[in-house]
């Protein structure tokens, strides 16, 4: 009886660490961030222009997030949404110009810091392939370029089924 209190309580913490836990602090202030910016899956710049504080926290955070135990879902959704985030400041950074995404340099010049590592958005962009060879990814990562598709966050215990959600939005 005792054996299988014990084996029943290990499989519930199992459980719950895996599906029930809340998600780290920066996903919930990207989940902010999206929901108070981005509508129908277009970013509005003039909101992020006046709530530039708040983004550039985000940034920081982005910067210095520990990814050392992180497992698959959380790295490749941080990844995602670090690109994501930082095509968004590339354009507000240059907000209300509208050659910002033909201008050379956009994807190969500018460095942005990912969990304490430099990247441009090219190096950034190959890194989460390197993560993940899962093809969905070229329909999560943002391009910027008013063709985009609609941009989402992505979460660890929600991974696949929003890249399957945001595949068949295509």
């Amino acid at each position: 009886m005792h054996l299988r209190f014990v084996i029943f309580i290990s499989t519930l913490c199992i459980f719950h660490s895996a599906f029930g836990q809340k998600p780290p602090k920066l996903f919930e202030e990207e989940k902010s961030f999206i929901n108070h910016h981005i509508f129908d899956g277009r970013v509005n710049y003039e909101t992020i222009k006046n709530d530039s504080l708040a983004f550039a926290g985000i940034l920081k955070s982005i910067s210095n997030y520990d990814l050392t135990k992180s497992g698959y879902n959380e790295q490749v959704a941080f990844y995602i949404n670090a690109y994501n985030l930082f095509v968004i400041a590339q354009i507000a950074s240059q907000y209300p110009s509208e050659t910002t995404i033909t201008g050379k340099g956009f994807y190969d010049e500018k460095h942005f810091t990912a969990a304490g590592k430099p990247f441009t958005l090219n190096q950034l962009e190959k890194e989460i392939h390197r993560i993940s060879n899962d093809w969905r990814i070229q329909w999560a990562v943002v391009k910027g370029d008013g063709c985009a598709f609609p941009l989402r966050l992505y979460l660890p215990l929600t991974l696949n089924e929003s890249l399957t959600s945001q595949q068949k939005a295509i």
